[in-house]
Formats: structure tokens, C-alpha cells, sequence
């Protein structure tokens, strides 16, 4: 935007240029002889950027684990550690696992183990605990499934025979 002034006490003049004119060759304007011309004009447009904050991906799988087995049953859990991207990563050592109530664990390998359903009816929640720092340091992640322990159902009656009788017995 260049603002224009045609004299002491003239009304001033706005005039636009195209954004594809340079005033680095000048431009000529024409005044009638013993009239002032000022420009006063602005520098090129400049653009400034922000960036932030940055945030996550929102991934689908990272949901609570929450499973049902009957108290005859075990499951297996497994951890695949991750990157904030979702690309896998390595942890540094074994996988530390721990349960809050009735049911046991049992370890398979470094990132999996068998939990065992106890007799008693209701919840546990195993955590599971990982070193992310491949270094010397440690950087401790975790995460935690919640399982819950119920009555199974009948599966079969169970039919069975007793021993022949006679129908009328002699008296």
C-alpha cells in the first residue's frame, strides 16, 4: 500500500500495487507543474511462522488392555514396545511384571507372561514395567491390563446311569 499526498492541502491518495511491481526501478508519476508529490510507501510483506506445540498421533491401539477368563482359565500377555510414532523399539533387559490381586504370573520371555486365574472371583490388574533407555540410564514405561475373573458356565450336563433295578420287586 503506498499512501500519496498531492500538496499542503490536498486530500491525500491511497494507491495499491500489484504484488508483482517492483519499485526498485522507480515509478514515474506525472503532476501538473508547481504541484508537491510525496510517497510514503511500506516495506515487502514478510511472513512470520509459528510452530507448536507439537503433539502426538492419536493411535488407535493405545487402548487399556481389559480382559475376562473364568477362574479355570490362564492368558497370555505380551508387551511391543513402541515408538511415539508407532514404529517398534527396543527396551534394554526383561520386561517386569506385577499383579494386584488374586491371580499369578508366570513369566515366558522378555516380553511376555502367562497370567493364572486364582479361585476367587473378581479383578486383578497386572502392570507390566520396561527400561526404554538403551543406554546406562534408565527411562521406565509402563503400562497396565486389567482381568477379570468369573464363574464358568456348565458346559455339559453330565448325564450318567445307575445300576438296573427290577420295576416291581418281589414282596
Amino acid at each position: 500500500m503506498v499512501l500519496c499526498g498531492l500538496g499542503p492541502h490536498a486530500p491525500s491518495l491511497s494507491l495499491a500495487l500489484a504484488a508483482e511491481v517492483s519499485m526498485a526501478s522507480g515509478i514515474t508519476i506525472l503532476v501538473t507543474p508547481g504541484e508537491s508529490f510525496t510517497i510514503h510507501g511500506t516495506g515487502p510483506p514478510t511472513v512470520h511462522w509459528h510452530v507448536g506445540p507439537v503433539q502426538r498421533k492419536e493411535r488407535s491401539f493405545l487402548m487399556p488392555v481389559d480382559v475376562h477368563i473364568t477362574n479355570e482359565e490362564k492368558i497370555r500377555l505380551s508387551i511391543t514396545p513402541m515408538t511415539p510414532g508407532g514404529q517398534p523399539a527396543p527396551i534394554d533387559g526383561v520386561a517386569q511384571w506385577n499383579v494386584q490381586g488374586d491371580c499369578t504370573l508366570e513369566a515366558i520371555d522378555a516380553t511376555s507372561a502367562w497370567v493364572l486365574s486364582g479361585s476367587v472371583i473378581g479383578d486383578s490388574v497386572v502392570t507390566v514395567t520396561a527400561d526404554a533407555d538403551m543406554g546406562a540410564g534408565t527411562v521406565s514405561i509402563m503400562d497396565t491390563a486389567t482381568v477379570h475373573v468369573e464363574s464358568p458356565m456348565a458346559s455339559q450336563l453330565g448325564l450318567a446311569a445307575g445300576a438296573p433295578e427290577l420295576k416291581n420287586p418281589p414282596a
